[in-house]
């Protein structure tokens, strides 16, 4: 482990590295080489409520419960599906590259993308029903 306080080191989610600062250079580094584990889910979602800009209790109330579905819809998804959708909606990584992250063809890519996205409309409208 090269610089940092132990105190500000985050545990990056592809590949367990500690780091300090804003990227993993382990990842970055090797991006275009596949990860040891390329179906871990990123665990980097915030999880506390102050993490949001609030107004009010009950608005922190509900992007708590906001957040809180999000991680269960994603927790649903099949571990490359999970992978494909966060890797290009969060980290704006193209099919390209995830294709060769995951060992699988652009095609796939574009499958797992559109069963995540179909998953996480169907849940959302299952939420607002209620």
């Amino acid at each position: 482990m090269q610089g940092g306080d132990m105190n500000t080191m985050k545990k990056c989610p592809t590949c367990g590295n500690l780091y300090s600062g804003d990227l993993c250079s382990k990842c970055m580094a090797g991006f275009a080489q596949k990860p040891t584990d390329p179906t871990a889910p990123p665990e980097d979602l915030p999880t506390d409520v102050g993490a949001f800009a609030t107004a009010t209790p009950e608005d922190a109330a509900a992007k708590a419960d906001r957040l809180h579905r999000l991680e269960h819809t994603l927790s649903q998804l099949s571990p490359k599906a999970r992978a494909t959708l966060i890797w290009h909606r969060r980290d704006g990584h193209t099919y390209e590259e995830i294709a060769e992250r995951l060992g699988i063809s652009r095609n796939m890519v574009k499958k797992y993308l559109a069963q995540s996205l179909a998953h996480c409309r169907k849940s959302d409208d299952r939420e607002q029903e209620k």
